[in-house]
């Protein structure tokens, strides 16, 4: 503003002719647009003069830099309380004795960048109270007595980047309370003293979310958040879930948790539904299970578990149906494949090695094809590799079974028809039937049969699937982990060939037909023989058996669901033994 006063002999004949025109006026000065090249400010003095030098300069086209040359020369930026906006970037870097930004009270707007970094002193960004908006970049590093971002409380977008490192005070970034969106990525890392995130209205991260390094984080309260455009890293954090993240359904890129030392599972990302590329579950001592994951049923990329010593259950994995790349689950303490009875493929290798207390992997049974190396080594536990069957051999390009000391049982079909058919293999260390190629080749030749190892109706791995693609005269066996299990039958079991059906010791699997009319039918001119099993349900017109063919009963139990009708229908030859009944109910 600038000001005229007249003389009083004046100030009459000027009311003479303008009565409306007082004595002594006030005319302002606009607002103006200036600095197109932008400006740099290393002394408190150029600070100071900035309204002299640059009278009602107040949008500034280019970029402000704030950057003394001597230690402790600029204390205050109050010269510059007549900026509103800044269409490029403000840098307010390297300033030992600055404590506040008292001076930036009117800003509003910068276009581009916001960087804030290795200001000693600093200790309040409250100046900042009418930003709403940042172009590009917000960067805040490097303040070690900065203990809060209050001031950016009215920030509701970054349109780039955003990061926060290596504060060694911020105890908490939740006065960006408004913040709804980040074009770019969000990087949190190395504040020591860091507690809470609490970015409460963050709905999406257009690039890369990063959380690492912060020791004491406790809280990270994004619950509003539903995308990040890019990945995702979890790591060297001391928190024991992910709860903050529930809302979370979309990661663009890869997932990867690791070094997190008191991860106990991963609840909080039970809402996620899609990662693009791969899943990396790595070093993380407590972790125990990773139930959380529960909404994939795709992973684009490759899936690695690996050093999790405290990991006893896949919980978690149970959806996944298809795996873009290679699968490697190494030194964790699994006793079982459970989670993973859906998987139909893997686009890569498979590794299970260094797994100590892994005894059954018959739930990879769905597998039908992967797209690399076959490696299987040093798990102690593991007897029977049952479980690989239906694994297309040509899909296996190298094979690698190695130092599993009780591992006896090598020759499922995927294997044998992979050596069968020229395959190069490594096998070695392992139990007897099992302790090189050529074992394993006899033990393939002298084999014959079809392993169940699922309860399903059909599908790779039933007993429906097995009755269909059995040579006649085999048998169809029921995998070692397979204990007082039913199979479920949408329709009848039809046998018109021969073969045999045998459980192991104390295995009591179970058929069940219940609502269907029949549950097993023999056909005429099929011999077989069932050994040990128990059938129900069914009891329609045909019965729950109907035999037109030669039948051996051996220790079976067959009974009707309690109803009327049929329970057994004999239309051919039948022989029952070793106990075998027929009645109307199931025996309880």
């Amino acid at each position: 503003m600038k000001s005229w006063c007249y003389p009083a002999r004046y100030s009459r004949l000027l009311l003479i002719l303008l009565p409306w025109i007082t004595s002594c006026f006030t005319v302002p000065i606009l607002a103006q647009t200036c600095l197109t090249d932008g400006i740099i400010f290393h002394t408190q003095i150029e600070i100071d003069n900035f309204p002299i030098n640059y009278p009602g300069c107040s949008q500034i086209l280019g970029n402000v830099t704030i950057d003394e040359t001597s230690p402790g020369n600029i204390g205050n930026l109050n010269g510059l309380s007549g900026i509103t906006t800044i269409d490029g970037t403000l840098t307010i870097l390297n300033n030992s004795n600055l404590t506040s930004l008292t001076g930036l009270d009117n800003l509003t707007s910068i276009g581009k960048v916001l960087k804030i970094e290795n200001n000693d002193a600093l200790i309040s960004l409250n100046s900042l109270g009418n930003l709403t908006s940042v172009g590009i970049n917000l960067e805040i590093t490097l303040n070690d007595g900065l203990g809060n971002l209050s001031g950016l409380n009215n920030i509701t977008s970054v349109g780039g980047n955003m990061r926060i490192y290596d504060n060694d005070a911020l105890a908490s970034l939740s006065a960006l309370v408004a913040l709804e969106s980040i074009g770019g990525y969000l990087q949190i890392l190395h504040d020591s003293a860091l507690v809470r995130i609490g970015m409460i209205a963050l709905e999406n991260i257009g690039g890369e979310l990063y959380l690492q390094h912060n020791p004491l984080l406790a809280e990270l309260d994004l619950d509003g958040l539903t995308y990040v455009g890019e990945n995702v890293t979890v790591g060297s954090l001391p928190l024991p879930d992910l709860e903050g993240l529930n809302a979370l359904d979309t990661i663009g890129g890869f997932l990867r948790i690791t070094n997190n030392g008191n991860m106990t599972d991963l609840n909080g990302l039970n809402n996620l539904l899609y990662i693009g590329d791969y899943l990396d579950i790595t070093n993380n001592a407590a972790l125990n299970n990773i139930s959380g994951l529960n909404g994939l049923t795709s992973i684009p990329g490759y899936l690695t578990i690996y050093f999790n010593p405290s990991l006893d259950s896949l919980d978690g994995l149970e959806n996944v149906i298809s795996i873009g790349g290679s699968m490697q689950i190494q030194y964790n303490s699994i006793t079982d494949m459970h989670d993973f009875n859906n998987l139909t493929s893997i686009d890569g290798y498979l590794e299970l090695a260094n797994n100590d207390a892994l005894s059954d992997i018959q739930d990879l049974g769905n597998v039908t094809s992967i797209n690399g190396g076959l490696y299987i080594w040093n798990n102690d536990a593991l007897n029977s590799l049952s479980g690989l069957d239906n694994i297309n051999h040509t899909s296996i390009t190298d094979l690698l079974i190695q130092n599993s000391t009780v591992l006896s049982i090598c020759e499922v079909s995927s294997i044998c028809d992979y050596l069968e058919n020229g395959g190069t293999a490594n096998i070695s260390g392992n139990a007897p039937g099992c302790n090189s190629t050529e074992e394993v080749q006899t033990a393939c030749s002298t084999s014959s049969g079809y392993t169940v190892n699922n309860t399903g109706d059909s599908g790779p791995g039933s007993l429906r699937d097995a009755i269909e693609n059995i040579t006649p005269g085999d048998t169809i066996f029921f995998a070692a982990g397979m204990t007082d299990d039913t199979i479920s039958l949408d329709s009848a079991l039809i046998i018109d060939l021969d073969l045999t059906i045998l459980t192991g010791p104390g295995q009591n699997i179970s058929i069940d037909g219940s609502g269907i009319n029949n549950t097993v039918s023999i056909s005429g001119g099929a011999s077989v023989e069932i050994i040990g099993i128990t059938i129900f349900g069914g009891n329609g017109p045909n019965g729950v058996v109907w035999n037109q063919g030669s039948l051996i009963l051996d220790n079976v139990q067959i009974a009707g669901d309690g109803s009327t009708g049929v329970i057994f229908l004999n239309d051919g030859e039948l022989e029952m033994k070793n106990g075998s009944t027929i009645s109307k109910t199931p025996a309880i």
